[in-house]
């Protein structure tokens, strides 16, 4: 699991700097919008459509495998503590499993629209006419890391180790942890 771990890892922290970059990047182009309207009466065409289409959706999705990796999703543990360690076990990996399933549904139908908004020059028409296309693929490119991550996960789980994100998991990078 070493090697598939290391390139999971590495291709989830990429893309959660990407993510980041977006982020910093969506700022820039707002404060640029805002300061062209406000002092010269006309902002930057296509604004809207660059944030909404390319920014947001960075944003939210490219992070998903570096959330996945860390197991830092939302979880309601109530039950969960109270279980045996081996009902703990199955638990998450049927919980794992789940998210495979799911996330693999996503970045196929994802994938299937990105080809079709390929094929066609899918554009947005605003201020300006700005081309969409290439931001469908960020919705199959992040779906299918999640998978790879829930794999390696499914690995862990089934050969008895911890799970990469647990507190019992040796933490190789503290990014973003309070």
């Amino acid at each position: 699991m070493g090697w598939y771990d290391r390139v999971a890892t590495g291709a989830a922290k990429l893309l959660m700097w990407v993510g980041c970059c977006a982020v910093v990047l969506m700022a820039l182009h707002v404060t640029w919008d805002v300061v062209q309207r406000t002092f010269f009466g006309r902002g930057m065409l296509g604004t809207t459509e660059i944030v909404s289409f390319y920014y947001m959706v960075a944003v939210v999705c490219f992070p998903l495998a570096w959330i996945e990796r860390r197991d830092e999703h939302i979880n309601v543990e109530i039950l969960y503590q109270r279980m045996p360690v081996g009902i703990q076990r199955l638990m998450s990996l049927f919980a794992v499993l789940c998210s495979a399933g799911f996330f693999s549904a996503f970045a196929y139908r994802s994938w299937l629209d990105a080809l079709s908004a390929f094929s066609t020059g899918e554009t947005m028409m605003g201020y300006a006419e700005i081309a969409i296309w290439p931001a469908r693929f960020i919705l199959p490119i992040s779906f299918a890391l999640v998978v790879v991550v829930c794999v390696g996960q499914i690995g862990r789980l089934l050969l008895g180790a911890p799970p990469a994100g647990s507190a019992a998991a040796p933490e190789e990078d503290a990014t973003f942890r309070a």
